[in-house]
Order: C-alpha cells, then structure tokens, then sequence
C-alpha cells in the first residue's frame, strides 16, 4: 500500500523538442527517425535519470556487447546515442545502477533495474514505455498498438492520453495547444507517479531476479527477464495506478512491495 504522505515540491523539467503530436514529433505514435540518420536523442526518466547508461542492442541479445553504441545519461536524463547509419531502429535498453540520480528526489535510486520501449520509440524512456516492450517480448505477435492498449486498460490512463510523452515535464511546450496541454496536464501527474512506484517495484524484482542467480543473472538470460519482471511490475502496480494522485509525488519509501512469485525456476522455464 502507499500512504498519503507526498513530496511537497515538484521539479521543473526542460522540455523536449520532441513531446506531444502536432508539436513536429510522435506524439502517441512514438516513432522518431533520427535526424541525420544515425544520432539518437531522448530523455530516461523515472524522475528524469543521470547516469543511467543507454546502449543500442544491435544484435537484439537483451544484453550490452562489445561494439554496440553505449552513452550515459546527463544531470537532466538526456541522452545522444551515435549508431552506425546502416543499423535502422535499433532496440535502446537502458539499465539504471543503483547509483544513477533520480531528479525527482536528488539522491540515487538505490538498486538497479532496466527500462526500454518498442523498437523505434527514442524520446522517452520510462516505466510505461518498459511495460509496453515488455508485453510485447513476452507475447510473441502481440501488435504495439494492443500492447499499448494493454498498458493504458491496466493503468487506467485515457485512450487519449499521450503514453509516449515525457510525463514529467511541466512547462507547456511551444506550439502544444492549452487544450491539449490540459488534457495533458490531467492525468500526466499520475502517470508520473505510476512511474515512480513501477521504477521502485522494478528495483526490488531485479534484486530478487539477481539472488535466484546467485548475484549473477546470465548475459543471454537478461533480456527476457526484463520482459518477465516488467510485465510482473504491471500486474503489481495495476490496482494502486488508480488511486494514485494527479498533484504532487508520493513517497515510494512508504510503498510495500508485493512478491512477484518468480522463482528461479519460473525465471528459467
């Protein structure tokens, strides 16, 4: 359960120049072509993350190889990631060490976990983006478009409802509508609390995932079990996301994390 107690502050974040449709970017579709056909740009965000590393996994192994591009994220959770032109839409993983920085409350997140979204989605990465990937990863032929459906029923977010934008900004953008800023506005607050209590579930499941491994999950393993702890995340948070508020930050610290009920042995089948 999360009790009531909330951050008193909420932090101001610089907006993308990518953010909502009809801005010149993907809105809800959630594609981008990189500009000169081999820089990816966009932003991690829990809270928005610094020093979570962010690499283009070419050979599509779930894991990070020699060779593949590799970046680290800014103070702002902002990345540029260079892949070779002739590699189109590679998947982008992100993993977040224990160390990484969460803006939201200005300290280190504390344990490690990964995030991601479907293949072509580069302006932001977060916890729903991850779930959305996720369910698609394990469900082999799932579409992107029931996927997100998927996502949006469990999580109570709207149909119209932006799932790729940058739920932490706060700032209307240049050339997004008031009309569509309110509506923006009306439940982004709540998605980014759904991500702050997805990131801290995740956290814990990856803890548990390592110690079914002996500290040591193998590198051909990690892949699919950050598709299986994502979508256990999902079922998890699923009946709190309703509940959580729309204004101000709830206290994760205060959050009982249920038993994901992976085994080592449901880890492997």
């Amino acid at each position: 359960m999360i009790r009531t107690k909330l951050c008193s502050s909420v932090i101001a974040i610089s907006t993308l120049s990518v953010f909502l449709a009809g801005c010149g970017g993907s809105g809800s579709s959630g594609i981008e072509t990189p500009v000169s056909g081999s820089t990816y740009t966009g932003v991690v965000v829990d809270g928005p993350l610094e020093g979570a590393s962010v690499f283009a996994d070419i050979n599509r192994n779930g894991t990070k190889d020699a060779g593949e591009p590799a970046t680290v994220t800014g103070k702002d959770g902002h990345y540029t990631l260079k892949v070779p032109s002739d590699i189109f839409q590679p998947p982008i993983i992100i993993e977040v060490p224990p160390t990484a920085i969460d803006a939201d409350s200005g300290k280190p997140v504390g344990k490690y976990y990964r995030l991601g979204a479907p293949d072509g989605v580069y302006s932001v990465m977060n916890p729903i983006t991850t779930m959305i990937k996720s369910l698609m990863d394990v469900n082999p032929g799932l579409k992107r478009t029931e996927a997100e459906s998927i996502v949006r029923g469990y999580l109570n977010l709207s149909d119209t409802y932006e799932i790729y934008a940058d739920y932490s900004i706060v700032a209307r953008p240049d050339g997004v509508t008031t009309d569509k800023w309110d509506r923006f506005l009306s439940e982004s607050g709540r998605a980014r609390n759904i991500g702050r209590v997805t990131a801290a579930i995740l956290g814990k499941y990856w803890e548990n995932a390592q110690a079914s491994y002996g500290g040591n999950i193998p590198k051909e393993k990690m892949g699919m079990i950050q598709a299986l702890l994502t979508e256990a995340a999902l079922k998890s948070v699923a009946p709190l996301a309703g509940a959580l508020p729309n204004d101000g930050l709830v206290d994760t610290d205060t959050l009982t994390i249920p038993d994901p009920a992976l085994s080592y042995e449901k880890l492997e089948a």
